[in-house]
């Protein structure tokens, strides 16, 4: 009997296992999950804040609402940028 109880046990923790990765694995496809842009991606973001730098003088809600990829830290970042007059492509490359 108290074998049995054993093996039913562990079953369920190796089910539990199994659960946990199949999340992971369907969790690290969503996008946004993973904050990581590559070079492509970090390219059309930086021109589009250069071509659309004016729009950062704006608060963070309407920011948000033309670019949702942008959060809140990078925002402020970008902001500093501006109010800097550091406002290029070379320093906004180092935000990405």
């Amino acid at each position: 009997m108290f074998g049995i109880i054993i093996i039913v046990v562990i079953c369920i923790m190796i089910l539990i296992i199994i659960l946990i990765i199949i999340c992971m694995v369907l969790l690290s496809n969503i996008e946004g999950f993973s904050a990581k842009m590559n070079n492509q991606e970090k390219e059309r973001a930086v021109d589009t804040i250069l071509q659309n730098g004016s729009m950062f003088y704006l608060p963070y809600d309407e920011v948000k609402n033309n670019f949702s990829w942008i959060d809140p830290v990078m925002y402020e970042k970008i902001r500093n940028l501006l109010f800097s007059h550091n406002f290029n492509k070379a320093s906004l490359e180092k935000i990405f």
